[in-house]
C-alpha cells in the first residue's frame, strides 16, 4: 500500500499539472482533463475504502469521501428537482477544489508513512 500511495501522489501531481497546461493550450480541453483527474480520484478513493485499515490514513480522508459522496448525491437529487444551475454551478467549481484537497491528503499521508519509518528505524 505504501508503493501505492506514492503513485497516487505523484499521478496526483502528473495529472493536475499537465491538466492545467492542457488547458492553457486549448480550453475546451476542460472537459477531458476534468473528467480524467475525477476519474482517477474516485477510482483511488475506492481503493483507500476496500482495503481501509491496511494504510496510515489522514484525517481528512474520511471527510473527502463524505464529501465526494454528499457531490454524488447532491448532483442526482438536483438533477431529480430540475434545478440544473445551482447543479452546473457545483459541478464546475467544487471538483477541482476537491481535486487539489485530494492531491495534499496524498502528500500527507506519504509524510505519515516516512515519519512511521523513521519512528521504527530509532
Amino acid at each position: 500500500m505504501k508503493l501505492f500511495k506514492k503513485i497516487d501522489f505523484w499521478i496526483q501531481l502528473v495529472l493536475i499539472t499537465g491538466s492545467l497546461v492542457f488547458v492553457a493550450i486549448d480550453l475546451p480541453n476542460f472537459i477531458v482533463c476534468y473528467f480524467v483527474i475525477g476519474g482517477w480520484q474516485i477510482f483511488s478513493c475506492i481503493i483507500h475504502v476496500f482495503l481501509q485499515g491496511q494504510f496510515i490514513a489522514h484525517r481528512w480522508r474520511l471527510l473527502y469521501c463524505r464529501a465526494l459522496l454528499m457531490l454524488g448525491v447532491s448532483a442526482v437529487l438536483f438533477y431529480a428537482m430540475g434545478v440544473f444551475i445551482l447543479l452546473l454551478i457545483i459541478l464546475v467549481f467544487l471538483p477541482p477544489v476537491l481535486a487539489c484537497c485530494y492531491a495534499f491528503i496524498c502528500r500527507e499521508e506519504n509524510h505519515l508513512l516516512a515519519r512511521k519509518d523513521f519512528i521504527h528505524l530509532k
